[in-house]
């Protein structure tokens, strides 16, 4: 197994699964073995026999950290595929991953419904606040403006203030599309920059809006301020725009 675990290390994944399953040879094989084999797949592109490899190793982490990465790197139907086999096993741990891909595959009905769900089968769990998060990217994707801001005021209640800041800029986005007024989504989206103000997407934000209101010389002063933020922060609901 380490042959091949220094194979993978050396981005050589032929050499990996050589190393695990020789040509003409069929050895017994543990579950670390498995682990191994399917990461040396993934590398090869092959995600069939990877799924394969974990699931009969039963590593379902091994899915849920491959359909997390699948996920950001916008591969939304592999994202699909091992949420699929992961989801009997462990159907919490998924949600995120499920939520984001059907999100990115521009079907926001399917993940609020996902979300929806398990904010009702697990309403205390350490992920709900993100859950929610991904319920109000979902609803502002479905323009029921109303119903995501009321969604993002929940989240911006979060002790994490990490969450609670895009809670705040979702209150804004929502607040100004639902056509409540420059005025009433700018402040807060600036409570949101008063939190981290090395964060760029409030500015950002900021911008985006005034541009809105035809007030294109002092987008360009948060534009600015955008470039000069040390953070290229990004949601972690993120999959598309709203």
């Amino acid at each position: 197994m380490w042959s091949a675990v220094f194979a993978l290390s050396r981005n050589e994944a032929a050499a990996a699964v050589e190393a695990l399953q020789p040509v003409g040879v069929t050895p017994p094989l543990s579950q670390l073995d498995l682990v191994v084999l399917g990461r040396a797949y993934l590398a090869q592109g092959s995600l069939d026999r990877a799924i394969g490899a974990w699931s009969k190793a039963e590593a379902w982490p091994e899915l849920i950290r491959a359909a997390d990465q699948a996920d950001n790197d916008r591969q939304w139907q592999s994202a699909l595929l091992l949420v699929s086999a992961a989801k009997a096993a462990a159907p919490r741990d998924v949600v995120s991953s499920e939520a984001r891909a059907w999100r990115g595959l521009g079907e926001p009905e399917a993940a609020l419904r996902i979300v929806s769900q398990a904010l009702a089968t697990w309403p205390n769990a350490p992920e709900a606040t993100i859950w929610l998060l991904y319920q109000g990217d979902a609803l502002s994707d479905l323009r029921r403006w109303n119903e995501a801001w009321g969604v993002y005021e929940q989240v911006s209640t979060s002790r994490d203030p990490g969450m609670a800041y895009w809670g705040f800029l979702g209150m804004g986005l929502t607040s100004y599309r639902s056509g409540n007024g420059f005025a009433a989504a700018a402040a807060p989206i600036a409570h949101a920059i008063s939190l981290f103000p090395n964060y760029r997407a409030g500015y950002t934000v900021m911008a985006e809006l005034l541009r809105s209101e035809h007030r294109a010389d002092e987008a360009v002063t948060w534009d600015r301020r955008a470039a000069a933020a040390s953070s290229t922060d990004v949601s972690p609901a993120a999959s598309a725009p709203n």
